[in-house]
């Protein structure tokens, strides 16, 4: 008759499993197993540790076993089959990177499709996987300027614009923005409240040949100007000879010659020469075009072009009066 299968543990083997009782990273089979060994080391025997475990005997005589050769190695539960090949590994997630870095988009089927034209052929929720692991998240996308920006160049168009922003202020020049905004029936809003587990839905309204365009100019705060914000609405596109209209209508001359500075961007229908590096957010009037969007048009979705351009009327004059009160408030009048 073979003897009692059973293991002895040394000290530090016998410390090393009461602290592995303690371990939130074990799984209730391999707990299971710390309980076996230990008990087994008091003289247990499996016939008797089989019911306390509500095992098969051929169960705790196959974890038993290993023990010997692999030690405390043999508590983790190792999936059946070959490990995982970590070159492999270090190749995909080396390719992976390299692919993002890339300046363009990618979705998950292209990566897989790239990956593919390299010599490593998987499937799209393999590259899901990775994509995972490697902490990569789809984000939203920012338009730049990159190729018509000069750091150096910046710079001064941003300690130029603070200077006339000053001199406006001390009452030496009147100063300002002027930009176009297209409106179209379906207002761009992405984000609203509403209650958990909500979807709101918005009618979409096709823009084509629906448009209102909005040629707009804002004074800089220290103007002396009734209306601190114009506009001019129209369902045409913009020409060089309205904004021309626009623009003498707007700001008309000085009497005592003061020239009069209006900061454009890089549209087409005005370039300026004076900021031609000056990205589009730096002219103040964007800011506006984003309220009126955001907040003053507080429908999604406008049945005409008519009711559209009535909006915008209606938003734009609100806007007008809030930008009053933001400079009274600037100038302590």
């Amino acid at each position: 008759m073979p003897a009692p299968l059973h293991i002895h543990l040394s000290t530090r083997q016998r410390r090393r499993l009461c602290e592995l009782r303690h371990d939130p990273t074990l799984k209730p089979r391999e707990r299971n197993r710390v309980e076996m060994y230990l008990l087994s080391d008091q003289g247990l025997t499996v016939p008797r540790l089989a019911p306390h475990f509500g095992y098969r005997e051929a169960t705790l005589r196959r974890w038993i076993r290993p023990w010997e050769a692999k030690g405390l190695k043999a508590i983790r539960h190792m999936m059946r089959g070959p490990g995982p090949d970590g070159a492999r590994r270090k190749q995909v997630r080396r390719v992976l990177s390299g692919l993002l870095r890339r300046k363009r988009i990618w979705t998950v089927a292209q990566l897989a499709e790239a990956r593919a034209e390299k010599g490593l052929v998987m499937q799209p929720r393999t590259v899901r996987k990775y994509r995972y692991l490697m902490g990569v998240q789809y984000r939203r996308t920012k338009y730049t300027l990159p190729q018509k920006q000069d750091p150096a160049r910046v710079a001064a168009v941003w300690e130029e614009l603070a200077t006339l922003k000053q001199q406006t202020l001390d009452g030496e020049i009147p100063l300002f923005f002027l930009d176009a905004c297209g409106f179209s029936l379906t207002m761009p809003l992405t984000y609203t409240g509403c209650h958990r587990g909500q979807l709101p839905p918005v009618a979409y309204e096709s823009p084509q040949g629906q448009r209102v365009n909005v040629l707009a100019a804002r004074a800089a705060p220290g103007n002396p100007v009734a209306n601190p914000l114009v506009w001019w609405a129209a369902d045409f596109t913009y020409r060089s000879h309205h904004l021309l209209v626009f623009l003498r209508g707007m700001c008309p001359p000085c009497a005592d010659g003061t020239r009069r500075v209006v900061v454009l961007d890089n549209a087409s229908l005005h370039r300026s020469r004076a900021i031609q590096e000056a990205q589009p957010e730096r002219n103040d009037i964007e800011r506006t075009f984003r309220d009126a969007k955001h907040q003053a048009l507080t429908v999604c979705t406008y049945p005409t072009v008519q009711r559209l351009a009535d909006a915008i009327h209606q938003g734009f004059c609100q806007l007008r009066q809030q930008t009053r009160s933001q400079y009274l408030a600037m100038t302590g009048a």
